[in-house]
């Protein structure tokens, strides 16, 4: 035992100590190692401690002993602790700011490409480092001491170059590599991210810690197995959290117990909670011949990332498809795998080879305030069993999906199937709002994937195989197979059993292009659709089960209209259309539907819902403006016009409707046009007259009947038309971004006086800028500029575009920002009346609209918008309308012209 007090240390929170416990550590390590004690005190260090190899540096109690640096200069230190491995620290409270990261065994090879295997030092290997009983406090945003201010927090900020707290190291407050790292009983509270265990971490334990992510931080694990994951606590600490936990497969990362964690609060980013993720898709093709344990590929590999020992080779089709092995060699066109094929590969088989996600036993979590828990790509042998999500899942998110196709841009050779997982006896509950788009999704239990690039247009192999849902119960979500936003794919042999779905808009949706899913014992109570997809015809359900879901789902609406009217209702139903396996379904079915539309429409007085219509004939109704209609209130010239009302059948019996719409004061109804019946349905036309002067946007009321025989079904609509887009455009560019900041304080539209708005303006010494008109429009389009926009040298496009509206009277309003597509970088800020609105710099994630409701005044008012982007002229679109119904002839866009006086 090595005392630091006998080795010069002070503790008393003044005398530097770094000298004297580093020379303690020194002599343990000198004498083969040993223990460090640091009695209870307050030890102020200036520079890092170093530790020695079978060194462990104990505090009496992490409420006794404290270590801090003070970073009095605004010194930058790469850490504050570093070891190689065989060391550890325990039973003490380390506070420091100003240094990139905490206890660490990274800086002497940083720099280096850690991903090649000559980079990568020995110690790694080793490992065998312990953290217990330790509280680590770090924030990058401390100011000076003694002072305090806001600027010495940026000052601070801006010297550790903390713009992006990225996987680079910035800002890990523990950062460790290799095997046998345990880390238990900790509470770390870090600026960034608390915990990363990265390269060999196999047999790493992290027990019982509370972990806390400040800005951009998430707790991450890269490459190990065996790896245990067991009581934490992660929680996002700061709003801009980026996620709770999350794996990047470098190339594996398999036997994963992850078990009665808690993990919360990923507020930034793409919000994923937990998940996993892939970077090293190698091979896509055939192969030549696969016997035993040898596999000759049909043609080279391109590149490995990685290592190829650890990655994960699979069989999509063909001989031998739905098996999978890890690779232990490789060369260019060969590879070893772990064990022989049960099934001999042959010229049919066609093979992958990628990252590994094997083995993941995820048990007992809760998992709350995320969008979703996800296996992101590649994953063979998962089990996600009795885990509760609350507040996951957002508008067009899952709350907990198992994906079998990642796009990623380390390579084109990225089919990542999931073969033989299980999702058993979750709870999914209580929704999520989506702040990034101010609305709500659907939470989904979720089998999803898309294209694979190499293949072209070619046909997709099954990249979900054999996974089985049971037991899991859904509060107002859907269980979602084989549906996403690429191309579809294939999955087969699916078992969804045992399941409970409540309250939710749909039920199962089984997407196209699946095979062998089995549907059996599933509940679903109060659920509008309870099938759905184009692939629920081809699943096998239990004789029955179809018109017991449609019961439930009847049942659901009626208690929501009248909680008392449902035991008269269904009392009083024939029993020849009650349930009976021993009837056809689809005849049964529909007498059922038939009979009970007839006793709920005259049990239940109008109004009613438009869920009861989807339940009783599967009808939706799209009511719309023509583009006729828009243009009109576009341009405020008036003229005839019309709506449009689609009926959607959903069964074979179409239903009448009728519409009847209180039009806009002064709007002049004329006869109505239709019904006409059609391929999609039912469709009738509602025309009006606009007189001239009708701008911008309205909302007003429709009354909807819907009729089938002598059962009718109404209910109210608010109908809205108009973008409330505006036009009139003046634009300058493009422009290099300084130029562009500098001159936005001259172009205020208060001050736009000096400015003849309507005529060019040169700048003067700033460069050739000058005003552009552009022909009326209600978008910027760069390709409609006069000559274009070029990009300058620098590639930054930059723009203003000045445009005015007209309130008659004080109003509620909401302004519409949207932008194009995304991944350019496109950066916006908007002014009304010179006050700034907001500030977009959000990179990828500007291309959704954003949203502001703001309370205008009467008069006119000018929109500035100040745009940047890489490449290309930024394409921006703005529009405002009323909020508040009915609404509408109160707000309208005007040409911009001559500015006003200042």
């Amino acid at each position: 035992m090595h005392n630091v007090l006998r080795f010069g240390a002070r503790g008393d929170g003044v005398a530097d100590d770094t000298d004297a416990v580093q020379a303690a550590l020194d002599a343990a390590g000198s004498s083969g190692g040993g223990i460090v004690l640091c009695p209870a005190g307050q030890y102020r260090f200036n520079r890092p401690l170093r530790m020695p190899r079978r060194v462990l540096l104990r505090g009496e109690h992490r409420d006794k002993s404290l270590l801090y640096w003070s970073n009095r200069h605004f010194a930058r230190l790469r850490g504050i602790v570093h070891g190689e491995a065989q060391f550890g620290l325990e039973d003490l409270t380390i506070w420091y700011a100003g240094a990139e990261r905490g206890i660490e065994n990274m800086a002497e090879v940083e720099g280096k490409s850690l991903y090649s295997t000559a980079n990568r030092p020995e110690w790694w290997q080793e490992g065998d480092i312990v953290l217990r009983r330790l509280v680590i406090r770090w924030s990058p945003y401390a100011a000076r001491p003694g002072w305090g201010q806001l600027s010495d927090t940026i000052e601070l900020t801006r010297q550790l170059n903390f713009e992006s707290l990225d996987a680079a190291g910035k800002g890990v407050a523990v950062w460790l590599c290799g095997r046998d790292i345990r880390v238990e009983d900790c509470d770390i509270y870090s600026g960034g991210f608390p915990l990363l265990l990265a390269f060999h971490s196999d047999g790493s334990l992290v027990r019982n810690n509370i972990l806390r992510t400040g800005r951009g931080g998430l707790v991450w694990a890269q490459r190990g197995r065996k790896v245990i994951w067991e009581g934490n606590q992660m929680l996002g600490a700061d709003n801009l959290s980026r996620a709770g936990w999350s794996t990047k497969a470098h190339p594996y990362y398999d036997q994963v117990y992850f078990r009665g964690n808690t993990v919360a609060f990923a507020q930034s980013a793409d919000y994923e909670i937990v998940g996993s993720d892939g970077a090293s898709p190698v091979y896509y093709g055939g192969v030549e011949a696969g016997r035993e344990r040898a596999v000759r590929l049909r043609k080279p590999v391109r590149a490995w990332p990685f290592e190829p020992e650890g990655h994960l080779a699979f069989v999509l089709a063909g001989r031998g498809k739905g098996q999978a092995r890890t690779v232990v060699r490789g060369s260019s066109q060969e590879i070893e795998v772990d064990r022989p094929w049960d099934v001999a590969l042959d010229e049919s088989s066609l093979i992958g080879i990628n990252h590994s996600l094997r083995q993941w036993l995820m048990v007992g979590n809760l998992i709350a305030d995320g969008d979703s828990m996800q296996m992101y790509g590649l994953n063979h042998e998962v089990v996600f069993a009795e885990n509760r999500l609350e507040r996951v899942g957002g508008s067009s998110e899952a709350a907990l999906r198992f994906l079998a196709f990642q796009h990623t841009s380390d390579g084109p050779e990225a089919a990542e199937p999931s073969f033989f997982s299980q999702m058993l006896g979750n709870r999914l509950v209580a929704h999520r709002m989506d702040l990034r788009r101010f609305e709500s999704g659907t939470a989904a239990m979720e089998l999803s994937g898309g294209d694979v690039d190499s293949l072209g247009q070619a046909e997709t192999p099954c990249l979900m195989n054999a996974a089985v849902l049971r037991g899991n119960h859904i509060q107002g979500g859907k269980i979602l197979v084989s549906v996403g936003s690429q191309r579809p794919f294939r999955a087969e042999d699916l078992l969804i059993e045992d399941n409970r779905i409540d309250e939710s808009p749909v039920g199962i949706e089984i997407g196209a292009r699946t095979a062998g899913v089995m549907l059996r014992r599933n509940t679903l109570a109060a659920v509008v659709e309870p099938l759905a997809g184009e692939g629920i015809a081809g699943a096998w359900m239990e004789p029955g089960a179809r018109s017991r879901h449609w019961l439930g789902s009847l049942e659901g609406v009626v208690r929501r209209l009248d909680a008392g009217a449902w035991p008269a209702i269904v009392a009083d139903l024939p029993r020849e259309h009650r349930p009976d396996p021993g009837t056809d379904p689809d005849a049964q079915r529909v007498a059922l539907q038939r009979a009970a539309a007839a006793k709920v429409t005259r049990t239940l007085a109008p109004p009613h819902h438009p869920d009861l219509a989807r339940v009783l004939w599967g009808a939706r109704v799209e009511v719309r403006a023509d583009p006729a209609m828009e243009s009109l209130l576009d341009s405020g010239s008036g003229g005839e016009a019309a709506l449009r009302v689609q009926v959607h059948p959903g069964g074979p019996d179409v239903p009448d409707c009728r519409v009847e719409v209180d039009w806009p004061r002064g709007w002049t109804a004329l006869p109505v046009d239709g019904p006409t019946l059609g391929d999609r349905g039912a469709a009738l036309r509602l025309p009006v007259r606009l007189p001239p002067g009708t701008f911008g946007s309205f909302s007003f009321p429709a009354r909807v009947t819907l009729r089938v025989g002598d059962a009718p079904v109404s209910w109210q609509e608010t109908v809205s038309v108009g973008s409330g887009s505006v036009g009139d455009w003046r634009v300058l560019g493009p422009m290099p971004a300084d130029v562009l900041t500098r001159a936005a304080t001259r172009l205020q539209p208060t001050r736009a006086g000096a400015w003849r708005l309507d005529e060019p303006v040169d700048l003067g010494p700033d460069g050739p800028w000058t005003w552009r008109s552009v022909a009326r429009t209600h978008r910027l389009d760069p390709s409609g500029l006069p000559g274009g926009i070029a990009a300058t040298p620098d590639g930054i496009v930059g723009a203003f575009m000045l445009a005015s509206f007209v309130a008659g009277q004080d109003l509620w309003a909401e302004l519409t920002a949207a932008t194009g597509a995304p991944g350019g970088g496109l950066e916006i800020q908007v002014h009304l009346d010179g006050r700034e609105l907001w500030d977009l710099r959000l990179g990828r994630e500007t291309w959704s609209p954003k949203r502001l409701p703001l309370k205008v005044s009467q008069g006119r008012h000018w929109l500035l918008v100040t745009g940047r982007a890489r490449r290309a002229a930024p394409d921006i679109s703005l529009s405002i309308r009323e909020l508040g119904v009915p609404t509408g002839g109160r707000i309208h866009p005007v040409p911009v012209g001559p500015a006003p006086p200042p």
